[in-house]
């Protein structure tokens, strides 16, 4: 099932630094097997980590989690629930912030991204909410509290989606994005929902 709107990236960043979630926009990011070129979580496989318990930490695994895709409504809907005025992508590690898809972070497993560039990203699943993005955020905002200890609730379902590469390319702002969803009910009824 194709979802076609006036769906566009709204900005695309590259996380360079070891040991730092953040990263930084660029005009372009250009993509191939192993995920962004240039950005700390590309590659084939990564080392299991808290997020996968059942495999012994550090044991070489599949990578999924090459991209982190969020949604701009998403974030303002956060930022507006911890009091800040903006919560930019970068600071929570995303690599691609898209404008117009409704609900992002519901999008089911198997979904595909398709940018009118070419490349196309697979949704892996919801990325949750953590202690370091809430960290980053409190640093972002040092005159704000509580923004640490209030970031996972009010993320939770608003983190975006971590994605996989399928077919490689460029992704630049104001690339269009059409969403090409498995039949997920749930999803296309919070879709109906949020339009009306």
């Amino acid at each position: 099932m194709t979802y076609e709107s006036s769906s566009l990236v709204a900005t695309t960043a590259i996380g360079q630094t070891t040991g730092s979630l953040i990263t930084t926009r660029h005009p372009k990011i250009t993509l191939n097997w192993e995920g962004v070129v240039g950005d700390l979580h590309a590659g084939y496989q990564r080392p299991a980590e808290v997020r996968v318990p059942w495999y012994v930490r550090g044991t070489p695994m599949r990578n999924e989690r090459q991209l982190t895709v969020v949604s701009e409504e998403e974030l303002s809907a956060t930022a507006q629930a911890l009091g800040i005025p903006v919560l930019q992508p970068e600071w929570i590690g995303a690599n691609v912030m898209v404008r117009g898809i409704p609900d992002l972070t519901f999008l089911f497993p198997t979904t595909r991204l398709v940018f009118s560039s070419g490349a196309v990203l697979v949704v892996i699943n919801e990325n949750r909410p953590c202690r370091s993005a809430a960290d980053s955020v409190q640093l972002h905002n040092p005159t704000s509290t509580g923004i640490a200890q209030n970031f996972v609730k009010h993320a939770h379902h608003r983190r975006g989606v971590i994605a996989c590469v399928e077919i490689p390319g460029d992704i630049s702002p104001n690339d269009e994005v059409t969403v090409d969803a498995p039949k997920n009910w749930a999803w296309m009824t919070r879709l109906t929902q949020s339009k009306l």
